[in-house]
């Protein structure tokens, strides 16, 4: 059975720590059977969440309406 994984990275900066976790999961989750998919808001370009990318626990705005 394959499982799902949805990573959404709402890191700024690229290659950075959160960045390195991301890839050390997908890392793991490539031993198992699972279809991974990786979500990076800072390559959206959806206005809305480049705002919501400078205010640190604003992200709940997105999804609120």
């Amino acid at each position: 059975m394959v499982k799902n994984i949805l990573i959404v990275n709402g890191a700024i900066r690229v290659n950075g720590n959160t960045d390195i976790l991301v890839n050390k999961v997908i890392e793991g989750a490539r031993n198992a059977e699972t279809d991974i998919t990786v979500f990076n808001l800072r390559e959206k370009k959806d206005l809305r969440l480049q705002g919501l990318l400078s205010m640190p626990g604003r992200i709940d705005m997105l999804f609120s309406g």
